[in-house]
């Protein structure tokens, strides 16, 4: 009988043993899934009280620092801030992206000369007779044409370039002198490897892929 009661109790024992080991897991699980819950609201909390991202150049312009305001000194000046926001497609290769359809009206499509029409627009010195009310010229051939048409045309043998003047590439491409130092031009091009890019182009007289320039 004492056998019985002895192996009763070890029983008990071990039922016990499995309960507070079922309850151990359970109360072990239910904080692992309380202290996931609190890492998810965490981040929930942080991503809302984190600054969000400019959505519009008028916002990303905000944030830039004091003295880069847009129209503050010509074309030059305008593309420089486009350059310093890091102004690129989103995603490459979608003509797309917030800041660059600010550039473009909303209009997905190759835009440096939507990119030289905005920051002459925005300078104050707007091309007319495009689109958007007439400041935008979105074709790189229709811009230049624009300033043939105008007589403010040189090509590339006789042209003196100054900051501010349109450059045409062969390839249909068109981008804004920034400056010429010696022998060498350099610009700030929309669209180029889908942002805005500064670029320099060695002996640019030379250079066979420059059509001419256009001043405004």
């Amino acid at each position: 009988m004492r056998c019985q009661r002895g192996q009763a109790a070890l029983e008990a024992i071990g039922v016990g043993l499995a309960i507070a080991a079922l309850l151990g897991a359970a109360v072990a699980h239910a904080a692992r899934r309380a202290a996931g819950d609190e890492r998810v609201a965490s981040a929930v909390r942080a991503a809302s009280a984190a600054p969000r991202p400019a959505t519009t150049l008028t916002e990303a312009v905000r944030a830039l620092p004091a003295g880069l305001a847009v129209g503050g000194a010509g074309p030059v000046a305008v593309a420089e801030q486009l350059l310093a926001l890091g102004v690129r497609e989103e995603p490459p290769g979608s003509d797309g992206g917030p800041l660059v359809l600010a550039i473009t009206d909303g209009h997905a499509e190759p835009w440096c000369a939507d990119f030289v029409s905005y920051a002459y627009w925005k300078a104050g010195q707007p091309v007319t007779g495009g689109l958007s009310g007439g400041w935008r010229i979105a074709g790189a051939l229709t811009l230049r044409r624009w300033f043939l048409d105008r007589g403010r045309w040189t090509f590339r043998a006789q042209a003196q370039p100054q900051p501010g003047d349109t450059v045409y590439f062969t390839w249909d491409h068109v981008g804004l002198v920034r400056r010429v130092i010696g022998a060498d031009l350099e610009t700030i091009e929309g669209n180029s490897s889908h942002r805005v890019r500064l670029k320099t182009y060695r002996n640019w007289r030379q250079d066979a892929r420059i059509d001419g320039f256009g001043r405004r």
